[in-house]
């Protein structure tokens, strides 16, 4: 478990991520959005990373590498790591969730922010658009129903309905929240405490419902699913209900 500086301790009760590498990755998050590491400075190396967190370096490279991926550091050919520049890529940041409440919000925040991007994409979108977001939600659901790691499939689908709004912003947006995304879906699968089996069977019925309504060009049942789907994500994590009837 990384232990963070005090003046980055969160005063609400943490998330216990489920990775070190996924600490890790918070952590120096945290160091680029608050400063501490600078635009265009170069990272400790792997060996003082890992010895900093006491972790092996590996684990720190697969830290460093999705850092890389999500365009907050570059890496230079023997060189080393380093933030990337402000300049250099236009996104937001958002501060690493740090409490159950934090992660209510994001998922009340995406209600709305991916509840309008659908109801977009039903008025916007084309049969390649419809098609990349069959193609995603037949992924999940093969990734569900052989027990296999979904939660990047889940990810991906959400990806292709907002991209098929034709809306740059939307996107740019869902993109920046990445991992407050994936940490929402993770748990979904980890605490929905009550017969996990049907609130999966509910969230592939959710997405369904999602693309349906693109695919019919329907904005208020597109908006209505994508919201529906969100909250219902919301209340298997922190209420354990069971949204739909098993008959």
């Amino acid at each position: 478990m990384v232990d963070l500086p005090p003046t980055m301790v969160a005063t609400a009760s943490p998330i216990r991520r489920s990775k070190l590498s996924d600490q890790i990755y918070d952590l120096i998050y945290q160091r680029i959005t608050t400063g501490l590491y600078a635009s265009g400075s170069r990272l400790p190396t792997e060996i003082q990373l890992a010895g900093e967190f006491q972790a092996s370096r590996p684990v720190v490279r697969e830290a460093l590498a999705a850092l890389r991926e999500d365009g907050f550091v570059v890496s230079r050919h023997r060189v080393g790591n380093f933030v990337a520049r402000t300049d250099d890529k236009a996104s937001l940041r958002f501060v690493p969730l740090g409490s159950l409440a934090d992660v209510q919000n994001c998922f009340r925040f995406r209600m709305s922010l991916e509840g309008e991007a659908a109801c977009l994409a039903a008025k916007a979108r084309t049969d390649e658009d419809v098609a990349a977001i069959t193609a995603a939600e037949a992924e999940l659901e093969t990734r569900v129903d052989a027990g296999m790691e979904s939660v990047d499939a889940d990810f991906a689908f959400h990806i292709a309905v907002v991209a098929a709004s034709h809306n740059r912003f939307f996107l740019a947006t869902v993109k920046s929240l990445i991992n407050h995304v994936r940490t929402g879906m993770s748990l979904c699968r980890r605490l929905s405490v009550v017969q996990p089996e049907l609130h999966l069977g509910q969230m592939k019925s959710e997405h369904r419902a999602v693309l349906d309504a693109i695919a019919a060009r329907d904005p208020e049942a597109a908006r209505t699913a994508m919201r529906h789907h969100i909250d219902a994500s919301r209340q298997r994590v922190f209420e354990g209900q069971h949204l739909l009837s098993e008959a």
